[in-house]
């Protein structure tokens, strides 16, 4: 087994490190990885769900799919997360106690007394710091989790709360958890690199024959080269949610607008708009025009901005209409 512990904080890299030595590689791997302010959201899920989206947008969270399921987790500075890459037999797959084992031997050398908790999570004094999941890709088993040793948790919390939209979706919905970190059960006052550093060093004394590996300038290029085909797309991050129905309602001094949308493949595919406004123009009309647009914001705005939304909607203009829709 080898031993990857590089310096990117770069989610999209990150994530497609993760999936280039599991598809090109019979090797096994551990890999220590850290991103910079980050929502990680599963393969399952509706992004928009999970994500409180103007929050997001302002403190520049960066969002990413991740290959596995489960729900959705903040990434940043204080948080460290590990990934096992296996060639194995399908028995330990869903075997979370086996994948976790050493991150739990490690914590117990400091003085933690932690434990699995449910399917996938490790907690320390019934406090979730860790949340895990698997994928199989044939006889390749991908396991990862996270450690929150000294996450920003009001980021955390805010982040991932949702504004109070009404969306019905097939996707898997988050369980939120109370959580903690754990650098403020350790009595020694230790940095997260100090922490990594520790880890490090216990893997590569306690798991026998593992090497560290460093990547090379060929892997490096063809993991850069993913990224940017996929993870850094927004059809991937968004365009893969689950189809899901959205209700907005927001009162103006020009009367009501209700928006009801059906979004499926990342596109609006049917818009129905209601109220007691006054317009010129039959909003019949301007649902038709949006009608199979890209649900994202910068392309409902471009394609408003050619239209007079105050025609339909009188005292509204694109931005407006863009923030009802998305804020």
């Amino acid at each position: 087994m080898y031993l990857l512990n590089h310096s990117s904080t770069d989610c999209f890299f990150n994530l497609a490190c993760e999936e280039y030595f599991v598809k090109n590689s019979q090797e096994d791997f551990f890999l220590l990885w850290q991103n910079d302010n980050t929502i990680v959201v599963g393969k399952n899920q509706n992004t928009l769900e999970e994500i409180n989206h103007p929050y997001v947008t302002e403190h520049n969270i960066r969002v990413v799919r991740r290959m596995t399921g489960g729900g959705a987790v903040y990434h940043d500075l204080g948080n460290v997360n590990f990934s096992i890459i296996q060639t194995t037999e399908k028995e330990h797959f869903n075997d979370y106690a086996y994948f976790t084992q050493p991150v739990c031997l490690f914590l117990q050398t400091l003085g933690l007394h932690v434990q699995l908790s449910g399917r996938n999570d490790l907690t320390l004094c019934g406090m979730k710091f860790s949340g895990n999941a698997q994928a199989c890709f044939g006889n390749r088993v991908l396991h990862h989790g996270t450690i929150l040793f000294d996450s920003d948790i009001t980021c955390l919390s805010k982040a991932l709360t949702p504004n109070p939209l009404k969306i019905d979706s097939k996707g898997i919905k988050s369980v939120r958890s109370r959580v903690t970190n754990l650098k403020s059960s350790l009595s020694d006052d230790i940095t997260v690199t100090a922490f990594m550093k520790s880890l490090t060093s216990y893997l590569l004394h306690s798991i026998p024959n593992l090497q560290e590996h460093r990547l090379t300038p060929e892997e490096t290029a063809a993991i850069q080269s993913l990224a940017d085909k996929k993870y850094r797309t927004w059809e991937w991050n968004y365009g893969s949610s689950p189809p899901f129905t959205l209700s907005k309602s927001r009162k103006y001094p020009f009367g009501i607008v209700t928006l009801h949308l059906y979004i499926e493949s990342g596109q609006l595919r049917t818009l129905k708009i209601y109220g007691d406004f006054f317009g010129k123009k039959e909003t019949e009309n301007l649902e038709e025009k949006l009608q199979n647009t890209v649900f994202r914001y910068e392309t409902i705005l471009k394609t408003l901005e050619l239209i007079s939304v105050s025609d339909y909607i009188e005292g509204m203009d694109a931005l407006e209409f863009c923030d009802l829709l998305f804020h």
